[in-house]
């Protein structure tokens, strides 16, 4: 009776554990991408000039976004921003700010699905909205690509990575607070499942990292609760010189504010030690 006993009991955790891993394989998309609609402020409400801007993506669809010229001297390059997996352009205003006041210019769009962007975000998506976003700096805006640096966060890092390696005639390129790969991460954050095989996406920034021929910036809290450090560092030690790391300070979604001056400091300053065309 005791073996029936112990032999039922394993089987419910053995189905319990298989039902587990099957909705995490399920609700994948859910758990990956968090966007929103709604924008509910812009740059004019921190008294910065812009342009809504609205491309056609390379499925056909409306991608949206917002491009800052330059508004302070020195007038430094034109940062192409692609922002994490959590809501919308909105939610990034204050940072926008912090470079506009810095001298640079910026484009920031919403990949599809976020925003007042069409359709819905997939890998291969996001992929194609950051190369039309870069199509529009360097075609429309006739901005020299050598002038542009690609900075993404979060999630928009392996983004970055992957426009990079695209286009590869970035001035430069900073990644914060990103992963190695999704399948390398998702098994650091759920070492009790099979983690990495159930992943359905790749966001493989640890694969092109030495293909990159570019000075690099990586910044990283220690304090990440979300992409711990050692994620940062793998993906930095893959990256060719020149390159740089900077721990920053506080959680993954505010470590850039929590930091303050040093951050931005560091940002200009990796700016400033790129050749201009």
């Amino acid at each position: 009776m005791a073996i029936r006993m112990l032999i039922t009991i394993l089987l419910l955790i053995a189905g319990l554990y298989v039902a587990v891993a099957a909705l995490m394989y399920t609700i994948q998309p859910r758990l990956l991408y968090a966007p929103s609609q709604e924008l509910y402020q812009t740059p004019a409400n921190h008294q910065l000039q812009y342009e809504d801007v609205y491309l056609t993506g390379a499925d056909g669809g409306q991608l949206h976004g917002w491009f800052i010229p330059h508004q302070a001297s020195p007038k430094r390059q034109t940062l192409l921003f692609l922002h994490g997996n959590a809501g919308n352009i909105a939610d990034r205003v204050d940072s926008l700010k912090e470079v506009a006041q810095r001298g640079f210019a910026v484009f920031v769009i919403d990949y599809r699905g976020y925003g007042n962007s069409d359709g819905r975000p997939t890998e291969d998506g996001t992929y194609r909205d950051a190369h039309s976003a870069w199509k529009y700096l360097a075609d429309e805006r006739q901005i020299a690509p050598r002038d542009i640096i690609i900075w993404g966060r979060s999630l928009g890092g392996a983004v970055a990575v992957w426009l990079a390696e695209s286009v590869r005639e970035s001035g430069g390129l900073i990644v914060e607070s990103t992963f190695a790969s999704l399948p390398r991460l998702a098994q650091r954050l759920y070492p009790w499942l099979p983690a990495k095989y159930l992943v359905r996406y790749r966001y493989d920034s640890l694969s092109r990292a030495a293909r990159l021929e570019m000075p690099i910036l990586s910044l990283h809290s220690p304090t990440d609760e979300v992409i711990p450090i050692e994620e940062g560092r793998l993906l930095f030690n893959a990256f060719r010189d020149p390159k740089q790391f900077v721990e920053i300070s506080g959680d993954h979604a505010s470590g850039y504010a929590t930091t303050g001056a040093p951050y931005w400091t560091a940002l200009s300053a990796f700016a400033d030690s790129l050749p201009r065309p």
